[in-house]
């Protein structure tokens, strides 16, 4: 048995027993006024069940924000952790073993935080390159590290230099009668013409180097986007009169109302349905698009039915539950 398990585990042409390890957390809003933030560990070299929740262990978990002082006194004690826990070397049934952080998964908000980063709005956007928005639709643009390319990876030694001249800034800024707004204007101008995104020293330190978008959120955004497309659709195709105040008054036989329906009784995805009726109780379908973070479990729902929900735009579908209607 113990020769099937050592077999099961991959050393990508490393000496056998380096483990490879991949850090990464998350936070999301919880309930109504609260959020959760949790980070988790996994080993690289587990092959296929890497993706397992058997094999991804839970580290850190906190009904607080992700950018919250506790998450961050929790990052500054697990990076003296890891540091400690590179540097040695332990000996298990005769294998000699090691450990090298080498993912850093996250998205781009955790990213900035863990980065000592401006958020996400700022002109230069990237946790990973210095592109900016001035220069981010040249299409003929490369990423890489050679002299030809446009786009070149963020240096550890770069970052440390911006921080120190961010810090004379805001000490000179100190003893001028500005206020907050004004000063913190001054900043962020200050990092672009340095052309950086940098205002402190990173959490996690050169860490950051290894740091990796997580493609869930990428996932989940594209649904979303492609769920807003189908709803303008629907709301369209429906030519709801004026006088529907609330989708109560919306006839179930058009295209929003067989689209809601199918959302809750086929697709079972009741929340986002429910967030639909609120968003045309407020707007008509007239005002703003709806806003709605997808779950991954959502995405998963969504991407498996989209077939199907198209169906339930067409105009002389009628929508039945085991035989009889299903209302919204």
């Amino acid at each position: 048995m113990q020769e099937k398990r050592k077999a099961a585990l991959k050393w990508f042409g490393e000496t056998e027993g380096r483990f490879l390890v991949a850090f990464g957390g998350d936070g999301c809003p919880f309930g109504k006024n609260e959020s959760a933030c949790s980070f988790l560990i996994s080993f690289l070299n587990v092959g296929k069940r890497v993706a397992s929740n058997s094999d991804n262990f839970l580290v850190f978990g906190g009904n607080v924000e992700e950018t919250s002082p506790i998450v961050k006194r929790y990052i500054n004690s697990v990076c003296k952790q890891i540091v400690d826990l590179e540097g040695r070397i332990f000996e298990i049934n005769g294998l000699h073993v090691s450990f090298h952080f080498e993912e850093l998964p996250n998205d781009m908000k955790m990213l900035a935080m863990l980065g000592g980063e401006l958020s996400n709005s700022a002109t230069f956007f990237s946790t990973f390159v210095n592109v900016s928005t001035n220069d981010c639709t040249d299409l003929r643009g490369a990423f890489g590290s050679s002299p030809s390319c446009k786009w070149k990876p963020w240096q550890y030694a770069n970052r440390v230099k911006v921080v120190k001249s961010v810090d004379s800034l805001k000490a000179l800024l100190d003893g001028k009668p500005l206020s907050a707004k004004q000063k913190r204007s001054k900043v962020t101008e200050f990092i672009a013409r340095q052309k950086s995104r940098q205002e402190y020293l990173p959490l996690v330190g050169k860490l950051i180097d290894k740091a990796h978008v997580e493609p869930l959120h990428l996932k989940n955004k594209a649904r979303g986007y492609f769920f807003k497309v189908l709803l303008k659709d629907a709301v369209a195709k429906s030519k709801i009169p004026a006088t529907c105040k609330t989708f109560a008054e919306v006839p179930q036989d058009t295209c929003l109302g067989r689209l809601v329906t199918a959302l809750k009784c086929e697709v079972k995805m009741g929340r986002l349905a429910k967030k639909v009726r609120k968003w045309f109780d407020e707007t008509q379908g007239k005002q703003g698009d709806l806003q709605y973070r997808f779950t991954g479990k959502e995405s998963q729902l969504f991407c498996h039915n989209f077939a199907r929900l198209l169906t339930f735009l067409r105009r002389r579908e009628t929508v039945r539950n085991n035989g009889r209607p299903c209302s919204p």
